[in-house]
Formats: structure tokens, C-alpha cells, sequence
């Protein structure tokens, strides 16, 4: 691939800032907070955010930190609104001219891909392999080495105003040692037990690391800075049967020792070339078994929803009939029924890609404020 040059101008342009920021509104910001100012005042703030990028006087904000648990907990530096409108310009321009040199079995945050392409590919593969090898990143987004990722960039990105601000955004998340805080209580975010490096520790002598989980941009960093596994694999390690979506790997073979073999060499060059630590796996395993992958069990004749997915939309449908027995207000409980119908559909959509009609039927019936009538129509993936 040619790196890629004279970008930044067509990335900080009027119209490209623009559609950003539409884009970024769209995304739920729009009526409340700092998404309601800056529609308010759009033109004079996309006028200015121009001003600023093409004078080299832009300088990145100042991150919001706050805690989920989705279903374990996890920290998310959310930016500030001006800074997430410049991320998807940058994205908007950058990753289409990225996108064709990844394989085509990465699909995390692609168009085209996606969770469900993903089920498909690696489902054709258990079916037609003996054994197969699931493999994942301990804390992914938090251990992406800043050092590496600059490297990467500068192989692929030629335009020298590009990654000075490629390099901002990245280097935007250093401060978050220094001025993080919790919002509940105060508390500072601090080094983990394992010692690892971090970007919610104190701020470390040593290289950084870390991407907030919020950026629109640590997803395409994300993807370029796994491609190099990829690229490995494929035309290295001649892997035909490999599946990834985001740091979820999944290899197939007909046999143990190619996958040992394999398995091997993936954990060195994660380990020496990407500076990354791979959880342990149970090795070679049957495809008889099972392989849990995206949220499902995945077996050669059929897939089964994982229990956990079932046990969070149980926790929600409860949250949210409670709260729609004690809303005494005839409108709030319309708006809480729509809230009920979209996050049943949201879970429909996933679970019809498995062989799920028996479940869904059982859970539906626990739920007499479910439309079971409004929902799509179909029994059952075709896996």
C-alpha cells in the first residue's frame, strides 16, 4: 500500500467538518449537555475548530472519566464535544484509504463486517475443522504501546500536518494521568495490581500506553495496530482458516500441532513486536465442544446464546418493569414502554442469529409489556 498523502486539508475542510459534526449530534448529543450548545452555535463553532486546525493552533481537550460495568467494569474517557466532532473527521477521511489493506476476516468496526459476518465466517470454519484455538488480548485498549503505534502510522500516513495531529490525539491521553479523576467521590484512577502501564495510572516514567475506549479514533487505531498480527498470520504463518473481531481471535485446523505451533508464534509476536500479553487459552480444543465466540456457543450443528446475554436482558426487562409500575404519569409510561419495545428488538436482532426461538418465546412470555407482535418476523438464523 502507498502511505498515504496531501489528506489534511480535505480532513479540515468546512464540508468534511460539517458532516462530522451532523454525524456526532446524530449520535444522541444533540438536545442536552455540550451536543445542545454546539448545535446552537454549529456554524460559528465549525468555523472556529476550521480556524484552529488549519492555523495549527488546535489543541486537544481535556477528557470525562466515568464507570460501567458492561458486564464488567470498565473506565471510559469520554472527550469533550468539539474534540469527538474533530475524531470523525479524521476518521470519516482516514479510514476508507486504510480499510483495503486488511484482511478480509477482520470484522470489528468495519462497513460491511460486523458481530454477525463474524459468527458466520468462524461458524463455516468449525464446521469444517477438527479443532480450533480461541485467543484475546488482556486489557487490549489499555496496552496498545503509543511508541508502536506511531511507528505504524508513519509506515502508512505521509502527510506530515496529519500526523502531528494524529500524534496530539494519541498524546491527548497522557493527561489523563494527571487529571483523571472518578466523578463519583474524587477518586484518582491508579495503577492496576498487575503493575501494568496504563492511561488512567499516574502518570509513568516509562512509555505510555493506552486509548480511551470513547475515541471514534482508538477504533482505527485499534484495527491498524492489530492489522500487523493479521498481516503476520496470513502471509507469514499461512493461516487460512483465522477469524478476528477487535482482539477476539479464533484459528480452525484439521489437527493439534498445527494450531500448537501456531498459537505459539502469534504469543511471541503479540509479546515482541506489539509489546501486547495474550490471556492464556485451553489450547487445541474439539469443535465438538464448543466455541464461545461474540456472545454465542458456537458448535458445528448449531449456536446457542451465551448465558450471560440472556441474564443481562432479564436484568433490564426487570429494571425497566419496575420502574413502569411505579410511573404513575400516563405519558412517562408510554415513553418507558417504546424504551421496553427498542432494547427487546436491540435483543432480538442479536438472538435470531442463533437457534434461539425456543428461548425467545420462554423470555418473552416472562414480560406481559413486550409487543411480541411488533417484533420481526422469522424463527431462526440460517446456521
Amino acid at each position: 500500500m502507498k502511505p498515504i498523502r496531501n489528506i489534511y486539508g480535505e480532513i479540515i475542510s468546512l464540508l468534511n467538518l460539517y458532516r462530522a459534526a451532523h454525524a456526532t449530534l446524530a449520535r444522541g448529543r444533540r438536545y442536552y449537555g455540550e451536543g445542545a450548545w454546539f448545535s446552537f452555535h454549529l456554524e460559528r463553532e465549525v468555523s472556529r475548530l476550521h480556524r484552529e486546525l488549519a492555523s495549527g493552533a488546535y489543541r486537544h481537550g481535556r477528557y470525562q472519566i466515568f464507570q460501567i460495568r458492561d458486564p464488567k467494569p470498565r473506565t471510559i474517557a469520554a472527550a469533550g464535544f468539539r474534540d469527538r466532532v474533530l475524531h470523525h473527521a479524521v476518521h470519516d477521511v482516514v479510514e476508507p484509504r486504510l480499510d483495503p489493506m486488511f484482511i478480509f476476516d477482520s470484522y470489528a468496526c468495519r462497513k460491511g463486517k460486523g458481530t454477525h459476518r463474524a459468527l458466520d465466517r468462524a461458524h463455516r470454519f468449525l464446521r469444517g475443522n477438527a479443532y480450533f484455538v480461541h485467543l484475546d488480548v488482556q486489557r487490549y485498549f489499555q496496552s496498545i504501546d503509543h511508541g508502536v503505534l506511531k511507528g505504524l502510522l508513519r509506515r502508512y500516513v505521509a502527510d506530515a500536518d496529519l500526523l502531528k495531529l494524529l500524534d496530539q490525539i494519541i498524546d491527548s491521553t497522557r493527561y489523563l494521568a494527571e487529571t483523571a479523576y472518578a466523578n463519583r467521590g474524587g477518586r484518582r484512577i491508579t495503577h492496576h495490581e498487575d503493575g501494568q502501564i496504563d492511561l488512567f495510572a499516574e502518570r509513568p516514567e516509562a512509555a505510555y500506553k493506552g486509548l480511551p475506549l470513547g475515541n471514534l479514533t482508538s477504533q482505527l487505531f485499534a484495527n491498524l495496530y492489530l492489522n500487523e498480527l493479521d498481516q503476520y498470520v496470513k502471509h507469514r504463518l499461512k493461516v487460512r482458516r483465522y477469524v478476528r473481531y477487535l482482539d477476539d481471535m479464533a484459528l480452525f485446523a484439521p489437527d493439534k500441532a498445527t494450531l500448537h505451533a501456531t498459537e505459539r508464534a502469534i504469543r511471541a509476536f503479540a509479546g515482541q513486536r506489539l509489546r501486547l500479553t495474550l490471556h492464556p487459552s485451553s489450547g487445541p480444543t474439539p469443535a465438538r465442544r464448543g466455541l464461545s465466540f461474540l456472545g454465542f456457543r458456537l458448535f458445528p450443528t448449531h449456536r446457542r446464546l451465551k448465558k450471560t446475554s440472556t441474564s443481562r436482558f432479564i436484568r433490564r426487562l426487570n429494571a425497566f418493569t419496575t420502574a413502569y409500575m411505579a410511573e404513575e404519569d400516563p405519558v412517562e409510561q408510554a415513553a418507558l414502554r417504546e424504551t421496553i419495545q427498542r432494547s427487546v428488538q436491540s435483543f432480538d436482532a442479536h438472538a435470531r442469529h442463533g437457534n434461539t426461538v425456543g428461548l425467545r418465546r420462554r423470555l418473552y412470555d416472562r414480560f406481559p409489556l413486550i409487543d411480541q407482535q411488533a417484533l420481526a418476523h422469522g424463527t431462526a438464523c440460517d446456521c
